[in-house]
């Protein structure tokens, strides 16, 4: 079974673009840790909804939850073959708080009242 699940802040704000026959895709990086010095980027894509809300909801920065599978593709690039790898995502969930309207506010699903590593955003 090929399945992914990574929570962690997102590295640059999310990248658009439809393909050939005009469906949504977004790319962005997820910045996630297991100690403080401990820093793993990933590359995510995301298609349809998925890509929506990422497009609409997201920025660099914002705290998600990421399920998918991995996709690795191989390329040449100088007469080298090369290994793309990447979360292609199937769901997303927000973990920030964000307005949702004028005065109004959505608390995150899976609040956390004391992230010890929050103020280490490595960006």
């Amino acid at each position: 079974m090929n399945h992914v699940m990574l929570i962690g802040n997102l590295g640059r704000k999310p990248e658009y673009k439809k393909t050939k026959n005009d469906k949504l895709v977004v790319n962005c990086s997820l910045a996630t840790r297991e100690r403080k010095d401990d820093v793993t980027w990933h590359n995510i894509t995301a298609f349809d909804k998925t890509a929506e809300i990422l497009q609409n909801y997201c920025d660099k920065g914002s705290k998600i939850a990421i399920e998918g599978r991995i996709s690795n593709r191989q390329y040449e690039a100088n007469g080298e073959k090369r290994i793309w790898s990447e979360v292609v995502a199937n769901r997303v969930e927000l973990l920030d708080r964000k307005l949702d309207g004028p005065g109004s506010m959505r608390a995150a699903p899976f609040e956390n009242k004391q992230d010890d590593f929050e103020d280490d955003i490595p960006f």
